[in-house]
């Protein structure tokens, strides 16, 4: 959550938003603010390395910002070689759940499911239409889905024994 009446007090030269939270630009402009918007709502690292690259040309680090996307880039090689005899029927299927809730999980829109898939897994969740943000489900959905693996991040709200010990999962 961005409060505004903080940044527009902290004096900043640019506002950088993602384009998720794009209606606060107006806000900010508004208030003498010019805004930049990066990271587009369909994630990708495509859309993580233009946004390196552009951020990088704004405050004169062209340079570093090309390391840092060659850095990326290395790494995606080097995982696409090790996952590409991988057989589609073998790549196990994962939900990757959000931080706020145990039904909260990750659509094909977002770059966890570009991480699973370079990983050599699939995600286990198909067919939402949420951009930028994930998406809220129900129990018997989760169930529907059946992932092989459940990826939680190490930033949750919730442990991993409170989905273990959900009643709506038995």
């Amino acid at each position: 959550d961005i409060n505004f009446e903080t940044v527009a007090s902290l004096g900043a030269d640019l506002c950088i938003l993602p384009e998720r939270q794009k209606g606060l630009a107006a806000d900010y402009e508004n208030a003498g603010l010019p805004v930049m918007i990066v990271l587009s709502s369909t994630e990708s690292f495509e859309a993580v390395r233009g946004s390196l690259t552009l951020m990088g040309e704004i405050v004169g680090e062209d340079a570093r910002a090309a390391e840092i996307v060659s850095t990326i880039e290395g790494i995606e090689s080097k995982v696409a070689e090790a996952t590409a005899s991988v057989p589609e029927d073998a790549r196990p299927s994962v939900m990757f759940l959000g931080s706020s809730s145990v039904y909260s999980v990750a659509t094909d829109s977002m770059i966890q499911t570009e991480i699973m898939t370079k990983a050599g897994a699939r995600n286990a969740v198909t067919g939402l239409t949420v951009y930028g943000d994930f998406a809220e489900v129900s129990a018997e959905e989760i169930v529907g889905y059946n992932p092989e693996i459940i990826w939680s991040p190490n930033y949750a709200s919730y442990t991993v024994e409170d989905v273990l010990n959900d009643d709506a999962f038995k």
